[in-house]
């Protein structure tokens, strides 16, 4: 039984975190850094979709692009672990959202990886503090805009409440049209200072 009157999904990357995978080759490393986002984003688009569906762990995904573009892998893997380890998560949002919590059910739904469960989520344990539950694309095996919004119709249902009650903050359009498409309240914002704005607009 729901003792809340509102849901609020929120989203990681863009909402609440802005670094990339691999962040800290920008300055030291950036030649690598862009055969990286190269071989990832512009070569192997539906390589990198896949691993967020779960399909590929984080070792087989730097082990193929390790040999194709002929990089050392224990470097290109300690960076991998570690900035997923380093990545910023805003406290400020964070801190805001917590003392939403009596109002809020709070969801956290991201598109990520493996790395996501494995490393990001146990360096920051003020997202298991604040969020009643965390849903990663990789466990879920599909993206939350597909199917017509199948991961939020479900969600909302099973929490108990209506679309009217749910609402989402996310940099996505897509996702934002998807979920106000099955009748929730979106908001697509970016940047710690948007997101702040969008939070404080809720209260």
């Amino acid at each position: 039984m729901k003792t809340k009157s509102k849901l609020l999904f929120v989203d990681f990357n863009g909402v609440l975190s802005y670094k990339h995978f691999w962040f800290t080759l920008e300055e030291s490393d950036p030649l690598t850094k862009s055969k990286i986002e190269d071989y990832l984003f512009n070569q192997n688009p539906q390589l990198v979709k896949d691993w967020m569906n779960g399909a590929h762990t984080s070792e087989q995904i730097v082990q193929q692009l390790c040999e194709d573009k002929d990089l050392d892998y224990d470097y290109i893997w300690k960076v991998f672990v570690q900035d997923c380890k380093d990545l910023d998560v805003s406290k400020p949002i964070l801190a805001k959202l917590k003392e939403m919590k009596d109002t809020f059910h709070l969801v956290h739904s991201t598109g990520n990886m493996d790395c996501f469960n494995r490393w990001t989520i146990p360096a920051n344990p003020m997202m298991s503090e604040v969020f009643d539950r965390i849903d990663n694309s990789y466990d879920l095996g599909y993206q939350k805009n597909h199917n017509e919004g199948k991961y939020f119709r479900d969600t909302i249902s099973q929490l108990g409440f209506t679309r009217d009650q749910a609402y989402v903050i996310d940099d996505s359009a897509k996702v934002c049209k998807v979920f106000a498409d099955i009748g929730g309240n979106a908001l697509c914002v970016t940047g710690e200072a948007q997101v702040l704005q969008a939070l404080d607009s809720f209260r």
